[in-house]
């Protein structure tokens, strides 16, 4: 069955269900068994209104908006007072898309140990053992990049493609790219607004198509997998699993962290390459390993 389905369950116990139909373009949102309303693709960009039956004369009162995205496979579920709902069900990746592997902490066998404002980051330290032992001729030049918010200092080595993320406001971020596998990180953090809602799927909305949209992935497609809560890097965090299928070329896992932590929010994004999994934990672990990262905050007395 092709037809893609989100759940909700509304305060007063009802369930809201939204389902998108990719072959027909249809998007349809029911409260229990009934109907309250169906259109075509894209036909509602304002979203579909949910409503709910009164209990003293049966009429109809409004209780949130589902939106559908226009492109994705994505549908939010807003209440009156413009809080985003976490779904209690997803809809199953596409059979015809080939599924990512099961979600796990990082991708395969990576050791992460991470400081952001307090934790420190290693994405594998194979890499930087191994530099080590050939000696201090062979190693590269590290290379020492300041996010521009003062978020966190980033080290890695001189062989691996670094530059500054391209991202709005106050929001600063790294791109690290290892020249042949193509293997990715992109990390971003943005300093939160006193008062600004630290939930994690919120702030996931506004950071995770950032960080997305810094990934080198031209003319490829976007296919969630996965979304779940998870510990990320030691913070309660929003956890994203996909995969990336390019016209032209294999295809790219996606695993994208997503946490709060002493008034900032942090996004870490990797892509690494389809393979087998000796072949992954090489590609992740040798091209992007040596990346740690620290806060400003704990470096203030560093000299740096």
């Amino acid at each position: 069955m092709s037809e893609l389905r989100w759940e909700w369950t509304l305060p007063s116990g009802a369930i809201v269900a939204a389902t998108l139909d990719p072959e027909t373009g249809t998007e349809a949102v029911y409260v229990g068994d009934r109907l309250v309303s169906r259109s075509g693709r894209a036909e509602k960009p304002d979203g579909h209104v949910v409503t709910e039956l009164s209990e003293d004369d049966g009429s109809e009162r409004p209780a949130g908006l589902v939106k559908f995205d226009p492109t994705m496979s994505i549908c939010v579920h807003r209440s009156l007072d413009g809080f985003e709902l976490r779904p209690h069900k997803w809809p199953a990746p596409r059979s015809k898309v080939q599924k990512a592997p099961p979600a796990r902490p990082f991708p395969l066998g990576i050791v992460v140990v991470v400081t952001l404002v307090g934790l420190v980051v290693a994405l594998g330290f194979t890499a930087r053992s191994m530099l080590q032992r050939r000696g201090s001729k062979d190693a590269p030049e590290i290379v020492t990049h300041r996010a521009k918010n003062g978020r966190f200092v980033a080290r890695y080595p001189g062989r691996l493609d670094g530059k500054d993320a391209v991202s709005p406001g106050q929001m600063s971020g790294l791109i690290v790219e290892d020249p042949d596998s193509g293997d990715t990180l992109v990390v971003m953090a943005v300093p939160l607004a006193p008062g600004a809602p630290h939930d994690v799927w919120s702030v996931h909305k506004r950071m995770f198509p950032e960080s997305l949209a810094n990934l080198p992935r031209k003319d490829a497609t976007y296919h969630e997998a996965a979304r779940e809560d998870r510990t990320c890097r030691g913070e309660p965090g929003a956890f994203v699993q996909a995969r990336v299928l390019g016209r032209k070329g294999e295809p790219r896992d996606v695993y994208a962290c997503v946490f709060t932590h002493k008034g900032a929010a942090y996004v870490i994004t990797t892509m690494v390459r389809d393979g087998t999994r000796a072949d992954k934990v090489q590609a992740v672990e040798a091209s992007l390993a040596s990346i740690e990262l620290t806060s400003l905050e704990d470096l203030a007395g560093g000299g740096l």
